[in-house]
């Protein structure tokens, strides 16, 4: 199995974001983040929130943390970022999903190497579909029962071979479809990360609310069709979808769907504050540094996952775990959500977001423990504090927008 030691690195703390992430981040974090608002020149916002997803793509598929009610949560992390144009959202991806992007490339080059033998198989596949048509055709013209031949070509569509899914995970602009077919096959996991993603968001989330709940709480979803069912039975996805700010105009009213659903209260929503312009000029050797060991760790992790018969093999997952101080603490916290005083009786989205807020907390706090260089991951109180000091000032300005 994977040690599960990602970056490993001693900050120096000669770098630090634009605003108050700095003491929102551990310092490892809080200097990568910084290396990268450098090189992009993108908002802090943007930055922290594709460095968080990307964690979250690398740690959902191989870890779980310890959830305060007796069971364990997935690291499933939905990031929705509203970010004007020209505030670095293309090029921050680019940058910090570089590796991410890099093997989708390598395999997609390895499943062309591989795609003559996957077409004689379909050809072989609708020959054998033809014979039966033609044996159900007859049988009928004779008035003989179907009921065999029928289960035969049901059973036929159920072994039809499909196009072997990537094994790796990101996904930009996918239909539903195609979201729950990669999700059902991924070992890698599911990341859906797009920059420019209102059209996506309309199109595929809130079209498809309850799945996409399903998906962030880990819940089995069975996608019916008419010859073959998918079923997933703990699916592992984390989203980053930036959009214009225009587009979140209703999303959490009373009637919104997104809202209802309870889609709204899953979804960490930030808002990218205008950048001070930190670009290359500023750059310097440790900063560079900094990226390419970003950029080597999150390969290496990628390309660490063991393969069999070119498919990748899925491991047990490694439960990251809380500290009784830590446990106590989320604890409390949500025992004061619960409280009607603390629901914040003038918007609605707000006592949803108040009664979910402990389970951000958790997640968010398995990737600061997740990130670090340590055999044995617990999460500590300090991890708690941070992220929910993270989550609140990042829910609290994005707010200024609902």
């Amino acid at each position: 199995m994977n040690n599960h030691q990602l970056i490993g690195f001693v900050p120096q703390t000669k770098l630090a974001l634009d605003g108050w992430w700095g003491a929102l981040l551990p310092d490892a974090l809080h200097e990568m983040a910084a290396a990268f608002q450098i090189s992009t020149g993108a908002s802090s916002e943007i930055v922290v929130a594709t460095i968080l997803s990307a964690l979250g793509a690398l740690a959902s598929h191989c870890c779980e943390v310890e959830s305060t009610c007796g069971h364990n949560t997935p690291l499933n992390t939905f990031f929705l970022v509203a970010a004007e144009s020209g505030q670095g959202k293309s090029s921050c991806l680019s940058a910090i999903l570089g590796p991410f992007f890099e093997l989708e490339d390598e395999l997609r080059a390895q499943s062309e190497r591989l795609k003559d033998a996957r077409l004689a198989e379909c050809e072989v596949w609708k020959i054998q579909l033809n014979s039966l048509k033609r044996r159900i055709s007859k049988s009928s013209a004779d008035g003989d029962d179907l009921g065999e031949l029928q289960s035969m070509l049901n059973m036929h569509f159920q072994s039809k071979p499909l196009e072997r899914p990537s094994l790796g995970c990101i996904l930009t602009n996918p239909t539903m479809a195609g979201l729950l077919e990669h999700l059902s096959s991924a070992i890698l996991g599911t990341f859906l990360a797009n920059a420019d993603s209102g059209k996506l968001f309309e199109d595929i989330v809130l079209k498809n609310t309850p799945s996409f709940c399903s998906i962030w709480s880990g819940e089995p979803i069975i996608s019916k069709k008419k010859h073959q069912n998918i079923f997933i039975d703990r699916p592992d996805m984390t989203m980053l979808l930036m959009l214009q700010p225009m587009y979140l105009a209703g999303l959490f009213s009373e009637k919104s769907d997104f809202r209802r659903s309870g889609l709204a209260a899953r979804t960490l929503l930030v808002k990218a504050r205008q950048q001070t312009y930190v670009t290359h000029r500023n750059d310097n050797e440790y900063a560079v540094s900094l990226r390419k060991k970003w950029n080597d760790a999150v390969t290496n992790w990628l390309k660490s996952i063991k393969f069999k018969d070119g498919q990748g093999v899925k491991e047990a997952k490694r439960v990251i775990r809380i500290s009784g101080e830590a446990r106590d603490y989320i604890s409390a916290l949500h025992e004061s959500a619960k409280s009607a005083n603390s629901l914040g009786r003038e918007l609605p989205f707000m006592r949803d977001y108040a009664l979910r807020k402990h389970e951000h907390i958790l997640r968010i706090s398995a990737l600061y423990c997740f990130v670090r260089n340590e055999e044995v991951l617990i999460i500590g109180k300090d991890d708690v504090q941070r992220a929910e000091n993270f989550i609140k000032i990042a829910f609290d300005f994005a707010c200024e927008e609902i």
